[in-house]
């Protein structure tokens, strides 16, 4: 909206600030009047049945209170210089950013007063009840007043990132204070390094808005740093998140059959089985040793962190988390990798919208809150896929490819149909550059790249063979058939062994068709998952857009087709033998073996999006959230 626009309005109604000005002013009356019919102790009132620090206070209210009647007197005037004045624009900027403080301070207050911890600590509870009123008033002028900053449009243009950058610091400011002192009243529960966890974010939302202030001065600030800031602010607050949520569900240290710490322990030690495990389930038993059956590669990716911090200072919760959060990233920037190799286009708002359905429309945020075997294998799985997905939308070494995709069979070997998937885009690269047509097809160059890209699988999977002949005298034998965990699925794998059409029923029911039970009990409504999980489809609706072509020009039609041949040949594959599978996930959220092949299928949801998001995908999402949520709650706390 241009000034003429602006003033043209204020010809036609009352200033803006006028109102505002009079609504706070009157709110000011009430909060003031509130102050005064609460009596202070009998002990200390001095004069109005109020204490000396009550009297000062209410002086301060009546003080601040005709000063917005003031306003109200000069509002046309003071509205006329905040749109022609800089130093005004920026004093109006500030006061914005002092108001949005002042509202989630107040709104801190509040909640330790009235929420889970007022029966904790009672120092906010007795300020509320002295200040109640101003409090209240304080609320209601900081959202007034920022708002109508907003509106007026007291920043620029220029100073709208720098603004919104520094809000975004002062809100994760004021809440990494208050969780800090939640955590530090809060005896039942307790999140070590909570300044560790939740100051980064907002360190580099104040760091992106320093760069967008100096840009707005006219000085070159490089796009590869704000770029690096932008992500690592990504990084740390999808990493608090996760970390919040553990704290939430009390899952905050290492737990039971986490294992892979203790196997890096012994693999710097020299040994390839556990010594004296404080439990052992889900652990293999050969010649009165203990083994972790699993491919070792979460063990050696572990094996620094153990050596430098000891077996103790590694919490695999925290590496959970860890691992977690870079996932969102590296699926940031597969997609941002697509759209710059035109496989679709995507606006930044689609691309947030497809992270959080990753981030917390999934299983995710049940997987990297509990830090035992099975789910960090998982993790890393989808770590290493998607740093493989990336580096061939890239253009990376066909060597660095295929060590990615063989680190990733080395946490699970049944991942290796993502190698179409990566197939699919290299080709679909090469189509791009012009390498070929329809008519022909490298044939050299291809076979030639593919070559490469497997050297570093067939070593994995030979190193993994090794690993399982050192273990149990078989390269073949990973340990799942004597494997000490449920009986029921070790007594299925020893009948049918590990794939058997046998299982096609019941993998295809939990994978597809099972819901979660919801219904009315007593007069409330209730919510039950089920511990053998359910349907993908609701676990993750947005999952419906990978079937729906995308927007594609003509030109690039073949490069699509290409690549989301690739995508679907790796999935179909993938569910197939997922689908003779012995093992449906045992217990879980969900379906966690949809992280197998996520990263294809997340790819063409985005090409699906159709480049923005849309209500319906949003509204999908969100429904999503909600499912995942509920059944986290209901895993730790009601099942």
């Amino acid at each position: 909206m241009g000034l003429n626009e602006l003033f043209s309005i204020s010809q036609r109604r009352p200033p803006t600030l006028r109102r505002i000005a009079l609504l706070s002013g009157i709110e000011g009356i009430l909060a003031i009047v509130l102050s005064v019919w609460t009596r202070s102790e009998r002990g200390s009132a001095v004069l109005f049945g109020l204490s000396r620090e009550r009297l000062l206070i209410v002086a301060l209210m009546i003080a601040a209170d005709a000063g917005w009647f003031g306003v109200s007197v000069f509002a046309d005037r003071i509205e006329r210089s905040l749109r022609t004045s800089h130093a005004l624009r920026v004093a109006a900027n500030a006061a914005r950013l002092l108001a949005w403080g002042f509202f989630w301070l107040t709104a801190a207050l509040f909640f330790f007063a009235a929420g889970p911890a007022h029966a904790l600590d009672g120092t906010a509870r007795s300020i509320a009840a002295r200040l109640g009123p101003l409090l209240v008033w304080i609320v209601l002028l900081a959202a007034q007043l920022s708002l109508y900053l907003g509106r007026l449009g007291a920043g620029g243009d220029r100073d709208r990132p720098a603004l919104r950058w520094s809000g975004i610091c002062l809100f994760l400011l004021i809440f990494a204070a208050g969780f800090m002192y939640y955590d530090s009243i809060d005896w039942g529960r307790r999140l070590f390094h909570a300044g560790v966890t939740f100051l980064p974010a907002p360190m580099f939302a104040g760091l992106l808005a320093l760069t967008h202030v100096s840009r707005g001065k006219g000085n070159r600030v490089p796009d590869w740093l704000v770029s690096f800031l932008t992500d690592a602010f990504i990084f740390a607050l999808t990493f608090a998140s996760f970390r919040l949520t553990a704290y939430w569900v009390i899952r905050t240290d290492t737990p039971a059959k986490a294992y892979w710490g203790e196997l890096a322990d012994a693999f710097l030690k020299g040994r390839l089985y556990l010594e004296n495990p404080l439990t052992n389930h889900d652990l293999t038993l050969f010649q009165g040793r203990w083994y972790v059956p699993n491919p070792p590669m979460p063990a050696l990716v572990l094996i620094p962190f153990v050596a430098w911090l000891g077996l103790d200072g590694v919490n695999m919760t925290v590496v959970s988390a860890l691992v977690g959060a870079l996932n969102v990233l590296i699926l940031i920037w597969t997609v941002r990798a697509a759209i710059r190799a035109g496989f679709f286009d995507l606006s930044d708002a689609a691309i947030f919208w497809l992270a959080v359905a990753f981030a917390l429309g999934t299983n995710n945020p049940w997987l990297v809150t509990l830090g035992q075997m099975w789910f960090v294998a998982q993790l890393m799985t989808v770590c290493f896929i998607g740093l493989s997905c990336l580096a061939t939308l890239r253009g990376g070494s066909p060597w660095l490819i295929g060590a990615m995709l063989g680190c990733a069979m080395l946490c699970r070997p049944n991942v290796f149909p993502t190698a179409f998937f990566l197939a699919g885009i290299m080709l679909a690269r090469m189509y791009a550059r012009g390498a070929f047509t329809l008519r022909t097809f490298p044939l050299r160059a291809f076979v030639c790249w593919s070559v490469q890209a497997a050297i570093p699988v067939v070593l994995s999977v030979a190193l993994l063979l090794a690993y399982n002949w050192l273990r149990f005298g078989d390269g073949l034998d990973f340990g799942y058939v004597t494997i000490n965990g449920a009986p029921f699925i070790v007594e299925a794998a020893r009948r049918y062994g590990m794939f058997h059409p046998h299982f096609l029923p019941t993998n295809w029911r939990v994978m597809i068709t099972a819901l979660p039970r919801v219904g009315i009990d007593g007069g409330s409504v209730y919510f039950r998952p089920g511990i053998a999980g359910y349907s993908i489809f609701i676990m993750t609706p947005p999952i419906v857009y990978a079937f729906r072509r995308g927007d594609v020009p003509s030109g690039k039609r073949v490069r699509t087709d290409i690549w989301r041949v690739g995508a679907w040949i790796s999935i179909l594959l993938s569910v197939g033998m997922l689908l003779l599978y012995h093992n449906t996930g045992a217990e879980q959220i969900g379906y966690r073996y949809l992280m197998d092949f996520v990263f294809p299928l997340f790819l063409l949801m985005a090409a699906g999006m159709r480049g923005r998001a849309s209500w319906f995908f949003i509204l999908l999402t969100i429904v999503g959230m909600l499912v995942n949520a509920l059944s986290l709650y209901w895993w730790y706390f009601l099942r």
